[in-house]
């Protein structure tokens, strides 16, 4: 009995491991609220998508400047296990200011996603 006991938490643990090979990372979109107006009130937006396992970090900046006082929605999930997560701020744009989010998915290096004002 003990044997099977043993057996079945270390399957277990080998299938946690060996998940981490599952790594799919992000879909990124940077976007605002309302179409780019130099001056005008707006939000800015970073949507990662279809992603696992759900260790991510996502960091808004303007320019080199982390942006403070950012929200985050609850992590949620899609039937396939795939996760999804948005991080949002009220921002005022500005012409010749770069506005991006750097995202860390699973502990792996920062990529950078900007924003295009033109879109």
């Amino acid at each position: 009995m003990k044997t099977v006991v043993f057996l079945s938490v270390l399957i277990v643990v080998i299938g946690v491991v060996l998940g981490d090979s599952n790594v799919k990372p992000p879909q990124v979109y940077v976007y605002t609220r309302e179409p780019v107006e130099y001056g005008k009130k707006n939000q800015l937006m970073c949507h990662c998508t279809d992603f696992h396992p759900p260790r991510i970090e996502l960091q808004l900046k303007q320019g080199d400047m982390e942006i403070p006082n950012c929200n985050q929605t609850d992590m949620t999930f899609k039937e396939d296990w795939a996760y999804y997560l948005t991080k949002h701020v009220e921002f005022v744009p500005e012409k010749g200011v770069d506005y991006s989010c750097n995202v860390r998915h699973n502990g792996g290096s920062i990529k950078t996603y900007r924003l295009d004002p033109l879109m």
